[in-house]
């Protein structure tokens, strides 16, 4: 017997992201106005079945599979189309087309090669995305550059695999012309991937359990990514530039967004681990109230670890609903038998 349609699975998904959607919209109304989105991605490399674009000698050694096909890649290009569909219908304003942290469109872009080339699947895809949803906005988060592959070494500090160096990966001055290439005008910047340079796009003091320990300040790290979006938000100003990687500065985010947007070209400062901890945030910060400082991320870095240990992603240690779950023990023990040790 046939099931009815507003029986299947896939339909009650749909209407749920739909009804969360509505919400949104209706939430933001205080703020005079809201725009939702929902990132399509493909793992690649990193999916459950490892699939990267192509073989890496540096990338091979963390986990390696058989590279797509290019009729697998075209199949995939219909699959986001197909995504973006479904979000119309759930009622976002736009996508974005997830090409960063060492993801299947992330890596598609490295190599040496032309650019127009290595964006040729990037470009294609999000060509049918616009033509299977034709009323949704289209963005990208864009690894804008990337960083060698590093591991803990000596007392857990991270150092480059095999004594490797710059170039590695997608290149900064690649940006414009890319973007230019796929017609975007919303980029969202960030760099690297968690999976092997976390301190790259996520500076945190407490590292992932997989990771280690910052080898600079994190701070270093924070400014690298502000520098990166103002230098593209100034060579390409019909760009909508959304800044990242500002968690980490907790009491000061605020002062610091304040300024990035008033004297530069970025349009936005996007917050990122902080929504885990402290959703209402933008909310207190745009009213001018003071911050809940028992909310504010201090980048333990649990949000990560949790799903690296198989468990939800989450703020652990501030979140009464993660605190209290049963799994915090497992999460707990996952950090103790990590490679380095830190006093939180």
């Amino acid at each position: 017997m046939a099931v009815p349609a507003s029986r299947r699975p896939g339909i009650f998904a749909i209407r749920a992201v739909g009804d969360l959607t509505t919400e949104t919209h209706e939430a933001g109304h205080e703020l005079k106005r809201s725009v939702t989105g929902l990132q399509l991605t493909h793992s690649g490399r990193w999916a459950l079945e490892a699939r990267p674009a192509h073989p890496s000698p540096l990338l091979d050694a963390r986990r390696s599979g058989e590279p797509l096909r290019d009729d697998e890649l075209d199949a995939i290009a219909d699959d986001y189309a197909t995504a973006a569909s479904k979000a119309a219908v759930a009622g976002f304003d736009f996508v974005d087309v997830k090409a960063c942290h060492g993801y299947l469109q992330h890596e598609l872009l490295d190599g040496p090669a032309p650019i127009a080339e290595r964006a040729r699947w990037l470009r294609t895809t999000i060509e049918r995305v616009r033509a299977a949803a034709p009323d949704l906005a289209v963005g990208v988060r864009l690894s804008v550059f990337d960083a060698v592959p590093h591991h803990a070494g000596v007392d857990g500090v991270g150092e480059p695999d095999g004594g490797a160096t710059p170039p590695f990966g997608f290149v900064a001055s690649d940006a414009p012309a890319l973007l230019d290439l796929l017609g975007v005008d919303l980029v969202c910047v960030t760099a690297g991937s968690p999976y092997y340079c976390p301190h790259v796009q996520r500076p945190a003091y407490f590292p992932p359990s997989d990771g280690y320990l910052p080898p600079e300040d994190p701070l270093v790290g924070v400014a690298r990514l502000v520098t990166a979006a103002v230098e593209l938000a100034r060579a390409a100003p019909h760009l909508t530039v959304v800044a990242s990687g500002l968690s980490y500065l907790q009491e000061w985010l605020p002062h610091a967004a304040s300024a990035l947007v008033r004297d530069t070209d970025v349009a936005f400062a996007g917050l990122g681990r902080l929504a885990l901890s402290y959703p209402d945030a933008p909310r207190d910060i745009l009213a001018g109230a003071p911050l809940d400082g028992r909310r504010l991320c201090r980048t333990f870095s649990d949000c990560t670890t949790a799903p690296r240990n198989g468990l939800v992603s989450g703020c652990w240690p501030l979140d009464e609903f993660y605190k209290s779950r049963p799994e915090r023990v497992e999460l707990a023990a996952a950090k103790r038998s990590a490679k380095y040790v830190v006093d939180a």
